[in-house]
């Protein structure tokens, strides 16, 4: 029987949606991105042949759900797809008409969740000005020019707005043992102080399949 394969990744810190910030963690994923062990702390981290180490934070991949009820803003080209899913956009709730925009789509097009009557922070939400922009980039804005002290919390903030609208057996962006959630590495913060800079950025490091 053929071995599975699997890729072991390592960093400085995990941003995990119950227990926030947790050093040195070790993750073992799939070929289909699913999350098979899941450790951290310094007793779990050991330089094991094989294991990526990638400086920074392990964040999950972005689901930018949310709309305003006036505006759909679904992507218009391939393009916009691209542009997402490089600022580490996994789902994007739109309902475009172009059909060829969800074949080719790099992203996962998911039924958008009207924001309009709730009170979520107003960088999740996508309109008219805002829907080329990836979700990453409006948090980035948020923490630069708000008063948010620790600006990982704004990340969180994106993650626990989707935990509260996604069914436990949809992709979500819980990291956990069984989860494919997308899996990022945030570089160029500011882990002392828990900041994001102008120059931070995301980089895919697990991308998971969409289909069980």
């Amino acid at each position: 029987m053929r071995k599975e394969q699997l890729k072991k990744i390592s960093s400085h810190y995990i941003l995990l949606p119950t227990k926030g910030l947790q050093k040195w963690p070790v993750i073992t994923v799939n070929k289909k991105g699913e999350i098979v062990s899941l450790k951290y702390g310094s007793l779990a981290y050991t330089e094991e042949p094989g294991t990526e180490m990638h400086p920074g934070v392990i964040i999950p991949a972005f689901y930018d759900l949310f709309v305003s009820e006036k505006e759909k803003c679904a992507p218009t080209s391939i393009q916009d797809t691209i542009n997402h899913f490089i600022g580490g956009t996994i789902e994007l709730g739109a309902t475009p008409t172009n059909k060829t925009v969800v074949l080719k789509s790099k992203v996962k097009i998911g039924d958008p969740i009207n924001l309009t009557k709730e009170k979520e922070a107003q960088f999740l939400v996508r309109k008219s000005n805002n829907y080329k922009t990836p979700l990453f980039e409006r948090i980035k804005s948020a923490a630069l020019t708000g008063k948010e002290i620790n600006h990982i919390n704004l990340i969180n903030t994106a993650v626990a707005s989707v935990l509260k609208y996604r069914k436990k057996q949809e992709l979500s962006p819980l990291i956990e043992v069984g989860g494919r959630p997308g899996l990022l590495i945030l570089k160029g913060a500011d882990l002392k102080n828990f900041k994001l800079k102008k120059e931070t950025k995301v980089k895919w490091l697990v991308k998971p399949t969409f289909t069980t």
